[in-house]
């Protein structure tokens, strides 16, 4: 039995002995601030038990393995965060090397889309900037090209081709979001990449190189739009003979068989109506006119080639011929001409087509 000085004595000792754990573990908790004068009063003759050297000890060991305890999920918490952050850091590493690769894939190569052929060069920086970089790659950077791989994959598919353009062509909205995400990402690439003695690793550099290719792929779906406008013309029209003209040409820009072609133009619905509404208005007659020239200088530009073709071929089979050469020339170009005309008049005229129509319906025009 002690009495309560004693009792207040030993209670202090405790305390001391808990602060002095706690520090020598680093651990940041308090130990409660208790006033030890305010404790009730113990009245004289009750036991209080006697804390001696060995159940100090005792004490101080469990009070230890219970800082422990507090410690340990600390650590392990944090040795678990750092083992996500390199996990996230390494997927998006593989996302955005994955997604550049299909970009290339579509650009460059045997089986490259000639719609995306202007964009090989920026996607082939880009891909050697994923090697170079010196930090890792930031999180925009895998989104953009992941949704820029997302975004081409509408014209991976031959039969996919012409819709895809158009849509180039009239969705300003899409396509400026597509540019701006490949903007953003390139900034952010060339900060993880950091300075740079090459020019086009650069980001002025690489922006140029982008914009530039990025302006040329316009140009190429701005092309196929026109020519669409104008065959949606002539299908209204009747001249088929020109028709045939300008889908071989669309066939040249596409990449596309016949056939395929055919599965294009039964895709582009949604553009046919709203061009036949705009012929019919009388809008796009400055387009109308141009491509028209267009379609018969080249026209005439076949034409001479095959007479000269045909001249070749007449010296050559008529040696001892007396008539001189230029009267062949004019002869053969007479009858090419005559050919060209009685044949465009009789296409247009009476015979029904073959050709596939715009927007995917089904109808042929007669005299």
């Amino acid at each position: 039995m002690c009495c309560w000085q004693c009792h207040r004595q030993h209670w202090q000792e405790q305390r001391h002995l808990c602060q002095e754990l706690s520090t020598a573990k680093g651990h940041t908790a308090e130990v409660a601030d208790v006033d030890v004068t305010e404790l009730p009063m113990v009245p004289l003759g009750v036991a209080i038990p006697v804390l001696d050297g060995g159940l100090l000890a005792e004490l101080a060991a469990l009070v230890a393995t219970w800082l422990k305890g507090l410690v340990r999920p600390s650590e392990e918490a944090k040795r678990k965060k750092d083992a996500s952050s390199t996990g996230q850091r390494e997927n998006r590493v593989d996302e955005a090397y994955t997604a550049c690769t299909t970009l290339l894939q579509l650009s460059c190569g045997n089986q490259a889309s000639p719609l995306f052929r202007p964009l090989g060069g920026s996607w082939s920086i880009i891909y050697e900037g994923l090697d170079r970089r010196t930090g890792p790659t930031s999180s925009l950077v895998a989104a953009a090209l992941h949704a820029a791989a997302e975004f081409v994959q509408g014209a991976k598919a031959p039969d996919l081709r012409l819709q895809f353009a158009l849509l180039v062509h009239t969705d300003e909205a899409a396509m400026s979001r597509f540019v701006r995400d490949v903007e953003g990402a390139i900034v952010c690439l060339c900060k993880d990449i950091g300075p740079s003695t090459e020019p086009l690793l650069t980001e002025e550099g690489l922006l140029n190189q982008w914009r530039s290719d990025i302006e040329a792929f316009r140009r190429r779906c701005k092309e196929i739009w026109e020519l669409y406008m104008y065959f949606v013309f002539l299908d209204v029209k009747g001249d088929w003979a020109l028709l045939r003209m300008v889908s071989r040409q669309l066939m040249n820009l596409l990449e596309v068989s016949a056939s395929s072609f055919a599965a294009n133009l039964s895709l582009t619905g949604p553009w046919a109506q709203p061009a036949q509404q705009m012929l019919a208005q009388g809008m796009g007659q400055m387009l109308l006119q141009r491509r028209h020239q267009q379609a018969l200088e080249e026209w005439h530009s076949a034409v001479q080639v095959a007479t000269a073709k045909a001249c070749e071929s007449a010296a050559l089979s008529s040696p001892g011929n007396k008539k001189s050469l230029d009267a062949v020339k004019a002869e053969l170009h007479r009858q090419q001409a005559l050919q060209f005309w009685t044949h465009y008049f009789q296409t247009s005229a009476g015979e029904p087509r073959e050709l596939p129509v715009a927007g995917g319906g089904d109808h042929s025009w007669q005299s």
